[in-house]
């Protein structure tokens, strides 16, 4: 039972954490972050849904951290870019729609707990967010 609480504890943060991390992104410094905790969330976050996956897909538990060690490299290469003020806007809003979309759906998942549901929602997750390294690769051609 508290095996589920927990986990339903994680998903109601990671459907939060587009939101979170959006205001984060925009805050400059500590006095603009919606929340103190905001800057470090994608680390729970990310640990949550290695949790999801290892319970509900086990196959795809390296996939996920694969997705994450590229998006992490992707997003250091692109703050060292942005930093030289070589980066455009890119395609980032169009897939921010489609995963709020996606995440709306995960959360009714989660809330209904349904595992069958869930293991199908992870999946076009870890798609989605392999759409975002290649949306973020993209942003780092462009810029040079």
């Amino acid at each position: 039972m508290l095996q589920i609480v927990g986990i339903t504890a994680a998903l109601t943060v990671v459907s939060l954490s587009g939101f979170v991390q959006a205001e984060a992104e925009k805050a400059q410094n500590e006095e603009e972050r919606p929340w103190p905790c905001a800057e470090g969330i994608n680390d729970h976050i990310d640990y949550y849904y290695e949790l999801l996956a290892e319970k509900n897909r086990p196959h795809e538990v390296e996939r996920w951290q694969n997705i994450k060690k590229e998006r992490d490299l992707l997003l250091k290469a692109i703050n060292e870019a942005q930093k030289r003020e070589l980066l455009a806007e890119s395609k980032q809003k169009e897939w921010a729609a489609q995963h709020e979309k996606l995440q709306k759906s995960f959360l009714e998942a989660v809330k209904k707990r349904d595992e069958e549901q869930i293991s199908q929602l992870l999946t076009e997750l870890f798609a989605q967010y392999e759409l975002r390294n290649k949306l973020l690769k993209q942003k780092l051609i462009e810029s040079e």
